[in-house]
């Protein structure tokens, strides 16, 4: 996965210093985002994630508490990154609402928030870890109250910190089908959702555009992060 952004004229008479939506505190800008799960019986992989890691094409990486369970083992592949200079967004949406419960949020919500930044802060990667990211919960059928809910527990816990969330585009636009049932996203439902996003399929055309525009429209005034999302 990689960031993709796109950037308007202006006229000739004065050089103007483009916004960088993605960035470090430290001014380093956010080349790219990487996901791929290094805790399998794979060498292929072991050596995708450790050049990933080591390279200079991805800073930002997706890791998954899911798939990889072992407390150990995801901490060995975080404080790779972080000794790296490298930081991370951590998936997991099994945390923050109940599949079998009708993707309802768990009534516990600030408690889980609390227990995991008391967690989080006792690692050595702390300051590597960049936010909470979670992918299409609206076309998975979870309702944006809840979304909301878990968005807002996770940005008060950590106002450091960033929530991140790739909807797909019926998710987003009202051109396209939902299915019965289904919320899509609006102003006030992302209201603490610092990074949204969708996933590019095929060649950026006006398909994207219009959806970048409907996206960013949305959210005019607000102080967020956009991305788009290329799908490799």
């Amino acid at each position: 996965l990689c960031m993709f952004t796109t950037s308007c004229g202006t006229d000739n008479t004065e050089p103007v210093e483009e916004k960088v939506t993605n960035e470090y505190t430290d001014n380093r800008m956010m080349l790219g985002m990487y996901h791929i799960t290094p805790v399998v019986d794979s060498v292929k992989n072991q050596i995708q994630f450790e050049d990933a890691v080591e390279g200079d094409m991805f800073n930002v990486f997706l890791m998954s508490r899911v798939e990889i369970p072992n407390e150990t083992e995801f901490d060995y592949y975080c404080t790779k990154i972080y000794e790296e200079g490298k930081r991370f967004f951590i998936f997991d949406s099994t945390y923050l609402w109940n599949g079998s419960a009708g993707n309802t949020g768990y009534k516990d919500i600030y408690v889980r928030m609390h227990d995991m930044k008391e967690t989080l802060r006792s690692k050595i990667y702390y300051d590597a870890f960049l936010g909470y990211y979670v992918d299409e919960p609206l076309l998975l059928g979870v309702p944006l109250s809840e979304l909301r809910e878990a968005s807002k527990a996770f940005m008060t816990t950590f106002p450091d910190k960033r929530f991140m969330v790739v909807f797909s585009a019926p998710g987003i636009s009202t051109e396209y089908e939902m299915g019965a049932g289904k919320d899509r996203l609006t102003r006030e439902g992302g209201e603490y959702i610092t990074d949204i996003g969708f996933d590019i399929y095929g060649q950026f055309g006006d398909y994207y555009l219009d959806l970048w525009d409907t996206m960013t429209e949305m959210f005019a005034g607000q102080k967020k992060n956009y991305w788009a999302v290329p799908m490799v």
